[in-house]
C-alpha cells in the first residue's frame, strides 16, 4: 500500500517549506491516524560554538554537546485534544556526530512537560515528543538514546515578537 503525504510548513501565515512523502507501508505497520496540528515557537541553546555545528550536520564543538530545546505551542491539537499555550523543555546530551547515521551516536534526554496540561494533554504531548505521533518528532526520536526522565513543571517561555530575545525557565531548575 502506498501513502502520499503532502506537508506545508507555515510561519506567520506564509508558506516556507513544502514536501511530499511517498512511502510503501504494509498494513501491519499502519497506526491509527490521529490529526496533529501544532503552531509552535521554539529555540535551542547548546554549549557549542555559535552557530552550533551539529545543527548543520557537523560534529559538535569539542565532540560533545549539552543543551536545551524549548517549545511553546501557540495553537495546536492532537486529535480533539487542544494543546494551546503549553510548553515543553528537553535537556539533551550527546558525544559525536548524531547525523552520521551510524546508529551508535544518540542524544540522551530528559523531558519536562508543562504542569498546566491535564491528563489527556500530557498523554498527547508524550505521544508527540516521543515520536509515536509521526511527523518531525518521529524522525528526531530516531536520534534519541535514553530518556532519562519525564517530569512536569511550571515552564515560563518568552520570545519577543521581533526575536530580539528569548528565554525559557523552570524556576530553580533550568534557565535558557
Amino acid at each position: 500500500m502506498f501513502i502520499s503525504l503532502s506537508i506545508t510548513l507555515r510561519i506567520d501565515g506564509s508558506s516556507v517549506a513544502r514536501s511530499t512523502i511517498l512511502r510503501n507501508f504494509s498494513p501491519k505497520s499502519l497506526r491509527p491516524l490521529v490529526c496533529v496540528s501544532v503552531e509552535r515557537l521554539w529555540f535551542d541553546v547548546w554549549k557549542c560554538n555559535i552557530p552550533c555545528p551539529w545543527e548543520f550536520a557537523k560534529a559538535p564543538t569539542d565532540e560533545e554537546c549539552d543543551g536545551i530545546l524549548a517549545y511553546h505551542i501557540k495553537k495546536g491539537n492532537y486529535g480533539d485534544i487542544p494543546l494551546d499555550d503549553l510548553n515543553v523543555l528537553a535537556l539533551g546530551s550527546f558525544k559525536g556526530n548524531i547525523w552520521t547515521g551510524d546508529g551508535l551516536t544518540r542524544v540522551n534526554m530528559a523531558i519536562f512537560f508543562d504542569e498546566k496540561a491535564n491528563e489527556k494533554q500530557r498523554e498527547a504531548l508524550n505521544m508527540i515528543f516521543s515520536g509515536r505521533a509521526a511527523g518531525f518528532m518521529a524522525e528526531f526520536a530516531k536520534l534519541i538514546g535514553e530518556i532519562r526522565g519525564i517530569e512536569y513543571g511550571s515552564i515560563k517561555f518568552e520570545l519577543a515578537d521581533d526575536l530580539s530575545y528569548w528565554s525559557a525557565e523552570i524556576p530553580g531548575k533550568i534557565l535558557a
